[in-house]
């Protein structure tokens, strides 16, 4: 399943109008941009107000990275020789969570922006992803579990107390979970134990995108997709959750209305398309495409348009966040 995937495996690849942010599309509108058109950021002052972080393997493994939202000031921040994977900042852009295995399998660790020494936060002898910080940031949601045992989605504080459990289908499978903006709601990529679908990449999780209260209760399936749909991300308007799909038979970043629950593919694109992020004023996703032959970060508008590529290197980058200066 690819929700239970780590970097050192395979690379990870993943109508109806649809208001997103401040643009309304539509299926026919052409938010696809050839590859041709695709240009790369070209730094200007006024582009920096938020950061990017990332995880990249250019120098050997996964390791984290910082960048300006051009592109800009590329800044190393670990230096181990486990995988850094999947961060996330707190809501004041002081502190990273971020998933590791420097203990053997995957723990939620905490560490500055500015970089520096990693606090490890969990200690369970499952493994623990996708951690994803609560607006307030008072806690933060990640989820536990393997490839041979039920996932579920937890939050714990940023001191490492009051771990809580949040999900408890039977049955099902949660992961990557995604703060709603008034932190009264979870989305996450779920579905049932044992159903699969066949993808790009090989056999994953026939998956889902559900939203839950906090506490897990009020369940509610938002697609019903013939496809894996994974790694949601909630808009900060609340109104849209962009997330990973097959279902154009490779993996596009697409986008459905928390309400009318329609649909609409944002990228349309016959190549990787993924780990979809939004900027906090709601203008612009990155996300994680294989336009140039591996992964790069890109950015583009909240209606699709204007893909522009922010890195350029031979290692693969991947899972992109956002962070307030």
């Amino acid at each position: 399943m690819r929700g239970h995937r780590v970097p050192s495996a395979s690379p990870v690849p993943l109508g109806r109008s649809i208001r997103i942010g401040s643009a309304a599309i539509a299926l026919t509108l052409a938010v696809g941009t050839s590859p041709d058109s695709i240009v790369d950021a070209s730094p200007s002052p006024q582009d920096t107000e938020y950061r990017i972080i990332f995880s990249s393997e250019r120098d050997g493994n996964f390791e984290l990275y910082r960048m300006n939202s051009d592109g800009s000031e590329l800044t190393r921040l670990t230096d181990d020789p486990s995988e850094d994977w999947l961060p996330y900042c707190s809501p004041d852009g002081a502190q990273i969570v971020f998933s590791s295995d420097r203990v053997g399998h995957h723990q939620l660790y905490l560490m500055p922006i500015e970089g520096g020494e990693a606090t490890r936060l969990t200690h369970s002898k499952f493994a623990n992803n996708s951690p994803s910080w609560s607006p307030d940031g008072s806690e933060i949601a990640f989820s536990s579990g393997g490839n041979t045992s039920v996932s579920n989605l937890y939050a714990v504080r940023p001191d490492g107390t009051n771990l809580r459990q949040i999900t408890d289908m039977p049955g099902y499978n949660f992961l990557s979970p995604t703060w709603s903006p008034d932190g009264s709601r979870l989305a996450a990529e779920g579905g049932k134990l044992g159903e699969t679908i066949k993808t790009e990449w090989g056999e994953a999780g026939r998956m889902q995108i559900w939203s839950f209260n906090k506490d897990g209760s009020d369940p509610v399936e938002l697609t019903g997709l013939d496809a894996y749909n994974g790694y949601p991300a909630w808009s900060p308007t609340g109104s849209t959750i962009v997330f990973d799909s097959t279902l154009e038979g490779w993996a596009d970043v697409m986008a459905v209305n928390v309400d009318d629950r329609s649909v609409a593919n944002l990228t349309q694109d016959p190549r990787e398309n993924e780990f979809a992020a939004w900027s906090p004023d709601g203008e612009k996703i990155a996300f994680v495409a294989g336009r140039d032959g591996n992964n790069e970060i890109y950015v583009m508008n909240a209606d699709g348009t204007n893909p522009t590529r922010l890195t350029n290197d031979a290692g693969a980058d991947s899972a992109p966040a956002w962070c307030r200066r």
